[in-house]
């Protein structure tokens, strides 16, 4: 599945392996914000390995975090990620 499909979809299912064991987990898209811009990565409501992790961020192209582990696509790093969210300031006028 594509990067752009997963975001749209709001989640993705994965194969992992855990201690020799094949599971299904679903993976969600969570946005973080911070400060005016949102950072996006993927979580699952279960614990992942780190091996598996790797694996998964090197397929999908998109942050997987597991626990306290943040795992990037190699050569990305969290500004890669980011959401910019540009909003125009906002004047305010009084008429007499």
């Amino acid at each position: 599945m594509k990067k752009d499909d997963i975001l749209r979809q709001g989640f993705v299912i994965v194969k992992i392996t855990v201690s020799g064991i094949r599971q299904t987990h679903r993976l969600d898209v969570v946005k973080e914000k911070s400060g005016n811009d949102y950072f996006y990565y993927l979580r699952g409501r279960f614990a992942i390995p780190e091996a598996e992790m790797i694996r998964l961020a090197e397929e999908l192209q998109l942050p997987i975090r597991s626990k306290d582990t943040l795992v990037f696509p190699k050569g990305k790093g969290r500004r890669d990620f980011i959401e910019v969210n540009i909003t125009q300031p906002t004047v305010e006028a009084e008429i007499e």
